[in-house]
């Protein structure tokens, strides 16, 4: 599958789309690992506005 690759020990979501945009972006963003963006857990978000 062209979805998810396990390259290194590692695995890449989206990997298709890494590889299309290899050339054209640099790799530090085609290639950057995935960050959760925690808000709206717990409802802390409304304390830490």
């Amino acid at each position: 599958s062209f979805l998810v690759v396990d390259q290194d020990g590692r695995k890449w979501g989206k990997w298709i789309v890494r590889k299309a945009f290899e050339n054209l972006l640099p790799a530090e963003i085609t290639w950057r690992v995935k960050t959760p963006i925690v808000w709206l857990r717990d409802n802390d978000v409304a304390s830490d506005l």
